[in-house]
């Protein structure tokens, strides 16, 4: 539903929740985060230009000091990221997208005063963001799906080359938080349904991609989504209503799989991802270097203060964390503005999440997504890898930003 009311006026007047102009500037930040041959954040920029000139709201609060810092202590310290215009371009987004996440949140209409529009527009802008990325995951998907070949190094659809797993993976995080928590929440049936239809779509092509990071992030949402269920005083018979779905989908789906319904079981024993974890092989699901691969990098950090890929070049890795990651390419202010943004956001989803104000599945939606979130930033390379993943978290934080500041504006 586009259309809400204004409370302000004694008569009602329909405001519509996005104008035309407005409209495209969220077509425009779907096809970003599609990342359309691999110019997603080339797009927000142009999406950033086009919002600007249809008049769209902007801001200056303090939330928007640490990304200038990042964007501002890359283009200083990174040789990188001096590389030509398009370089330049790309780490200028950062500051762009967080006005944009920020002021597309409030609708430009004069008397203005419903908290609803503002939930509405904020929610519409997170199903824009995680679709751009899940349309992405789910084409490459299907232009792999005869592929049976051992490498888990599927073909991406923009660039036609092999893509890592846990680049893939990334593609999926948001939409992994937006089913989860709709299946967690008072949503419909058919809501419900068709967020399990998503998830089994992401749980197949992981069978072919073979990496644990896609099931971590499933049980990891739903864990999050019922300790919030459980704490955010929802009615009992709702509670109840979502822990019967949640119980019943968990019989059926054992159900399918002892009885290889669909040949569901043979698929997956003789997928990518059994191979790699549950064939009696070397590699178990619990080894891993990553942790060794950390320790490193933070024995070196004091030596090296204002990056210059140094220490990458000393452990011969990349680490999977998006802050060790940034320090290494452009030093400790880059590394002190990526945290403050990380610790920003957090307090920011903190306060939202207690705001009764605004509806609880957008509030589940928003916690499920955010852990996703942190989660791949702290544990994949997403800045080498997938920075535009780091892109549209700034852009969440801008709109979470203001969804909370608006609570204070229109009460």
């Amino acid at each position: 539903m586009n259309e809400y009311y204004s409370s302000r006026d004694c008569e009602p007047r329909k405001i519509k929740a996005f104008s035309s102009s407005e409209k495209l500037v969220l077509i425009m930040l779907f096809s970003a985060f599609l990342d359309i041959n691999g110019y997603g954040i080339h797009i927000t920029v142009l999406a950033f230009a086009f919002y600007v000139v249809q008049g769209g709201f902007l801001s200056f609060k303090e939330g928007i000091i640490p990304v200038l810092s990042l964007s501002l202590s890359l283009l200083a310290f990174w040789d990188n990221a001096l590389h030509g215009p398009s370089n330049i371009v790309r780490w200028l987004a950062l500051p762009l997208v967080y006005i944009i996440g920020y002021g597309l949140v409030i609708p430009k209409e004069e008397g203005f005063n419903s908290i609803a529009i503002a939930e509405k527009r904020a929610k519409t802008i997170l199903l824009v963001m995680s679709l751009g990325f899940f349309v992405h995951f789910a084409l490459n998907w299907l232009i792999n799906i005869n592929n049976h070949d051992s490498n888990r190094n599927t073909i991406d659809i923009w660039t036609g080359v092999s893509r890592a797993a846990t680049g893939q993976a990334v593609l999926a995080c948001m939409m992994i938080g937006i089913f989860v928590a709709m299946i967690f929440s008072t949503t419909g049936t058919l809501k419900k349904l068709l967020a399990i239809v998503g998830l089994c779509i992401t749980a197949v092509y992981n069978f072919q991609l073979g990496t644990r990071s896609i099931f971590v992030m499933i049980l990891v949402a739903a864990f999050c989504a019922l300790v919030y269920m459980f704490g955010s005083r929802q009615g009992d018979v709702k509670r109840l209503r979502t822990l019967i779905f949640s119980a019943i989908l968990i019989f059926i789906l054992v159900i399918l799989y002892q009885n290889d319904a669909w040949g569901v079981k043979t698929s997956f024993e003789d997928s990518n991802f059994y191979n790699r974890f549950f064939s009696g092989n070397d590699n178990d699901i619990t080894d891993d270097s990553r942790f060794d691969i950390t320790l490193k990098y933070m024995s070196y950090m004091p030596k090296y203060l204002f990056g210059g890929n140094k220490i990458s070049k000393i452990v011969a890795a990349y680490p999977h964390n998006v802050f060790l990651d940034i320090y290494d390419v452009a030093g400790l202010f880059a590394f002190i503005s990526v945290v403050v943004i990380a610790i920003n956001a957090l307090t920011k989803l903190l306060k939202v999440l207690k705001l009764k104000e605004i509806q609880y599945e957008t509030r589940q939606m928003l916690l499920c997504v955010y852990v996703l979130m942190l989660l791949q930033l702290f544990a994949e390379p997403i800045f080498t890898g997938a920075p535009i993943l780091l892109v549209a978290f700034v852009m969440l934080y801008g709109t979470v930003s203001r969804l909370n500041d608006s609570i204070k504006f229109l009460y």
